[in-house]
């Protein structure tokens, strides 16, 4: 014990003997204000000599003491120390404000020495507060309250110093089951409390039963009451009930359970007694109380299954964890070990985040956390994380930090976060988890301590056994050692070089920069990396790629230390590569690439020397039907020869180049203008005339060239767009010929390209639209079907030809949903009319197609979907295609149009004659209508040209097909036609192509032409 104790012992002990002796009342009232006096005046100055952070608990408990203070002196002066005064007095209310007072200061310890959240300790004081509360109920309130002497206010009086006296109780239960009473304030203030709650609850039964006496065994506990206050204020121990809780002691479970014990035996003992005393009742705040005390006995027991649960679980998760920290073999695996194990301790990813650091200056710039575990480091962190960030509380905090410490030295640190605050059995975990890590560490660093002494070894036999030469040479270049391997890279002995200087083996136009470097020390840093060429015994040259470290200050080799690597099969492999990646691989032409760098440096020249700078672009025609026709190796075969010739045709500072495909380029500086670049690609296209034999078969080759010549400001890639323009411009006129670029060519293809992005956007708006054109019967004029035509009105240009922006959209593949939508049109406005207009319910239409529509996998389910979602019969619909579109995939557009008309839709052949018309071809294609060409039916009326007419109308009537001639514009015409057998026809005599909202005019008025 210390001084202070056994100073506190003597006046416990001389305050005892002189009320034993004295049996004053005033005396003995003086005896206890002084005590309370005492008691107050030790815990103001405990706190100024201890000098605790944290004094607002301890001034609660001060302002308790005065009040104490102040009600027995209250008692002393006002009352007169009479035993016979009415119950309750103002003393009494006194004494009974301290109580809150008291458990003011008892709240903030238990709130910085107990975890938050514990569940169990907070059951177990409240098991503690019900069996004395019971007990108190038996033995002050249930005779209070049955007596009907005492006034209300006496009994509200006692009902609440029994309340307040088992709230504080509770406070301490709490305290103590959670740190103990190895702290003495903490023994301190339990005992106080315990006394003034039974202290005071005997004084109320003695006063209310008049048995009080002053300097009685009650005096005895209420007078030690202030003087253990006083000691637990006084002990330097005191400080430790303020300070923040970091590894919670519970208290030992065997005391836990003796406490639980005498709570429950307390209860049903109360209850036992007042059956025995009451002639067999049973009061109901007894009965209440027993339920009470087995419903939070059940939840105890809840907790301690789920801590049991909780400790399986973690004890499985630190199991396997310590399993695989000892199986990792490195940082990394220990870093990634104990991360999982972190996590599943902390409840998974979504519970919390987990860092592990394994270093010895961690980031400790943390909030609200809690440094798991003791000793000297984990002071040292808590004292870094006050300063950096902030503490926080055993079951509020959601930062966890486990020291990993191995041998007194901090190596890293395992930090948890969690989403909500951490419950503090991970707390316990993770101390664990770092151990184990702090071991593993160990381990690995001993591993690693072995294999650095084995790798010295191994070290030195790599050294005598590797490829690479290893030279340690003088300051002068003379070598003074070298390796073994010397002999396989260069064909010397080892021996032989000794002794020598290193500069006989180096290249001599390398020797000066490498001498300067390393003979003057000059190298960066001392380290100088190279590609140098050595010499062989045999007199070649081997690359290799050296590394020379100046370590003449390094004691342990005091000299210029040279690693040489053989690099010459990886050289000649580049260079290769290199090659290959700037040329053709399959006619060994320069590729774009290389052309494009050449066309820049030709321009940069041309600035200087003013030489004009051409280049012609050429393409192979039909080179896909060879292809097609002959093979893929007679194509490649094909394009071989074009090289040579190409190469071969030129001169020495011209640059023939393989774009791809069929495509090639020609590079021709001062060529002599125009004029000199038109002969050069007429002897080309003389030169690729000639038969070129591929296998048995001989070809003849047709080419196209454009040519562009460079203007000033021109970058490569305008010189070659322009040259690719020029090309497809003589593709246009025929083929088999040269086109020189003009800048007009160049703004047609901008226009093009520009119509190409109007005519998607004009059809994502719903810009294009449809033009309606009769087919009349010749014979009645009636009319029977209309063609359905594509239009589009340019918001700036206007009304653009069908012939203009159709093959824009083939070439973009927008035709696939123009033409669904056209179908999908026509089929509704079909539709419409059959319904809406009297005798026309076998009106059809028709709808011209593009090949590649025709070929879309999905084309005859689109065209069924149309049909059914717009009601027209398949027979109601015509589609048209003509000679060109057939002959593009023959097998291919046969069979589609063949599943189309098994559908029952009619299929027709557009311009018919202006194709490669045939016989044969009409009988392999399933068709029901020939559409005579305009151009056939202008010259009907001369006997002479219509023969040709007459012979179509004769073979479609021969093969059992309907004849419709287009364009017709005079009346001359459609008689000649009719008596020539024609069935049907149209033209602008019978009207021009009309909107959808005139349709229902032209046919309710009829067809109207001259008779």
């Amino acid at each position: 014990m210390r001084p202070v104790h056994w100073i506190l012992l003597g006046i416990s002990g001389v305050l005892a003997s002189s009320v034993a002796i004295e049996r004053n009342d005033r005396l003995w009232g003086m005896w206890l204000v002084g005590g309370w006096i005492l008691a107050a005046g030790a815990v103001v100055a405990g706190v100024r000599l201890n000098r605790t952070r944290e004094r607002k608990p301890w001034y609660f408990i001060a302002c308790a003491i005065g009040l104490v203070a102040t009600a027995e002196l209250s008692f002393l002066v006002g009352e007169g120390g009479a035993l016979d005064v009415t119950y309750p007095w103002a003393s009494d209310f006194l004494r009974l404000a301290a109580y809150p007072l008291f458990a003011a200061g008892l709240v903030v310890f238990v709130r910085r020495r107990t975890p938050a959240h514990d569940w169990g300790a907070i059951l177990d004081a409240a098991v503690v507060a019900v069996g004395l509360g019971s007990v108190l109920w038996a033995v002050a309130l249930e005779p209070v309250a049955s007596d009907g002497a005492l006034s209300p206010e006496a009994k509200a009086v006692s009902a609440a110093f029994v309340v307040v006296g088992i709230g504080l109780i509770g406070l301490v239960v709490r305290l103590v089951v959670t740190t103990g009473l190895a702290v003495t304030a903490n023994a301190f203030i339990a005992a106080a409390v315990g006394l003034l709650v039974v202290g005071d609850g005997l004084y109320v039964v003695a006063r209310m039963d008049g048995w009080y006496a002053p300097g009685g065994a009650i005096d005895v506990v209420r007078l030690a009451v202030p003087l253990l206050w006083a000691g637990a204020a006084l002990d330097p121990s005191m400080l430790q009930l303020t300070r923040l809780v970091e590894e919670p002691e519970s208290w030992p479970i065997r005391r836990r359970i003796a406490l639980l014990g005498c709570a429950v035996l307390a209860t049903v003992g109360t209850v036992v007694a007042g059956t025995v005393h009451g002639a067999g009742s049973l009061s109901s705040v007894a009965v209440g109380a027993v339920i009470l005390v087995l419903l939070l006995v059940s939840a105890r027991l809840g907790t301690v299954v789920v801590s049991i649960e909780r400790s399986v679980t973690r004890a499985d998760v630190l199991q396997l964890g310590a399993a695989a920290l000892v199986g990792a073999q490195s940082r990394d695996e220990i870093r990634a070990v104990a991360l999982e194990t972190a996590q599943k301790l902390s409840g998974g990813r979504r519970e919390a985040f987990v860092a592990v650091e394994l270093s010895a200056r961690p980031d400790l710039a943390l909030e609200d956390a809690v440094v798991v575990g003791g000793g000297e480091i984990a002071i040292e962190i808590r004292g870094e994380i006050r300063r950096r960030g902030s503490l926080g509380r055993l079951g509020t905090a959601k930062t966890f930090v486990a020291p990993v410490v191995q041998r007194d030295r901090l190596r890293g640190v395992i930090r948890v976060t969690g989403v909500k605050p951490l419950a503090w059995h991970v707390h316990q975990g993770l101390a664990t988890l770092a151990s184990q890590t702090a071991l593993a560490l160990e381990s690995v660093e001993l591993v690693e301590d072995q294999a650095e002494r084995r790798s010295e070894a191994r070290f030195r036999t790599l050294v005598q056994n590797s490829t690479d030469i290893i030279a340690v040479l003088e300051q002068d270049l003379v070598v003074r050692y070298v390796t073994p391997s010397v002999r396989t890279m260069l064909g010397y002995e080892p021996s032989s070089l000794v002794g020598t200087s290193f500069a006989s083996l180096l290249d001599p136009a390398e020797l000066p920069d490498v001498h300067r470097h390393l003979a003057d020390g000059a190298a960066p840093q001392g380290v100088l990396e190279a590609e140098l060429h050595l010499m062989h015994a045999d007199g070649s040259q081997r690359a290799v790629e050296c590394v020379i470290s100046d370590l003449r200050g390094d004691p342990s080799v005091k000299g210029i230390v040279l690693t040489a690597h053989d690099v010459t099969d990886r050289r000649q492999l580049q260079d290769r590569l290199t090659h290959q990646a700037f040329h053709d691989a399959l006619t060994g032409l320069p590729n774009r690439v290389l052309l494009v760098d050449r066309v820049a440096h030709a321009l940069e020249r041309s600035k200087r020397s003013g030489a004009d700078v051409t280049l012609l672009f050429l393409d192979i025609d039909d080179f896909k039907t060879i292809n097609d026709s002959l093979g893929h190796s007679a194509g490649d075969e094909l394009l071989v020869e074009i090289g040579e010739r190409l190469r071969h045709g030129l001169r020495s500072a011209d640059t023939p180049a393989r774009l791809g495909g069929d495509e090639f380029a020609l590079l021709l500086e001062d060529a002599q203008g125009a004029e000199g670049a038109g002969r050069a690609a007429e002897r080309l296209l003389e030169d690729l005339a000639r038969p070129i034999t591929l296998g048995e078969t001989v070809v003849h080759i047709r080419s196209s060239i454009g040519i562009a010549v460079a203007q000033p400001g021109q970058t490569p890639d305008e010189l070659l767009r322009n040259a690719d323009v020029a090309m497809y411009w003589a593709k246009r006129r025929g083929g088999h010929g040269y086109q020189l670029f003009e800048p007009q060519m160049h703004k047609a293809a901008i226009t093009r390209l520009e119509l190409k992005s109007d005519l998607a956007r004009a059809f994502a708006a719903d810009e294009l639209t449809l033009v309606y054109q009769p087919l009349v019967d010749l014979q009645d004029a009636e009319t029977v079907a209309l063609e359905a035509l594509l239009r589009w009105t340019h918001p700036a240009r206007g009304p653009i030809s069908p012939a203009e922006f159709v093959p824009l959209a083939e070439e973009t593949g927008l035709i696939n949903d123009i033409g669904r939508w056209v179908i999908r049109q026509a089929c509704r406005d079909l539709r419409h009319w059959q319904v809406s207009i009297p005798g026309r319910a076998r009106l059809s239409a028709n709808v011209n197609l593009s090949a590649r529509q025709v070929l879309q996998p999905s084309f005859r389910e689109d065209v069924v979907r149309i049909l059914v979602d717009t009601g027209v019969e398949p027979t109601d619909l015509v589609l048209e295609i003509t000679e060109s579109t057939l002959l593009e995939d023959v097998e291919g557009v046969s069979a589609r149009l063949a599943e189309l008309r098994e559908l029952g839709i009619r299929i027709a052949i557009d311009d018919f004659g202006t194709g490669f018309s045939s016989l044969g071809y009409l009988q392999r294609f399933p068709v029901d209508e020939l559409k005579i060409a305009k151009e056939f039916v202008d010259e009907v009326v001369d006997p002479r040209r219509a023969r040709l007419v007459e012979a179509i109308v004769t073979l479609a009537r021969s093969l059992d097909l309907k004849t419709v001639a287009e364009g017709i514009e005079h009346e001359e015409q459609r008689e000649r036609l009719r008596e020539l057998g024609c069935e049907l026809g149209q033209g602008y005599l019978f009207s021009r192509p009309v909107a959808a909202g005139e349709v229902p005019s032209l046919l309710g008025g009829g067809v109207r032409f001259a008779a």
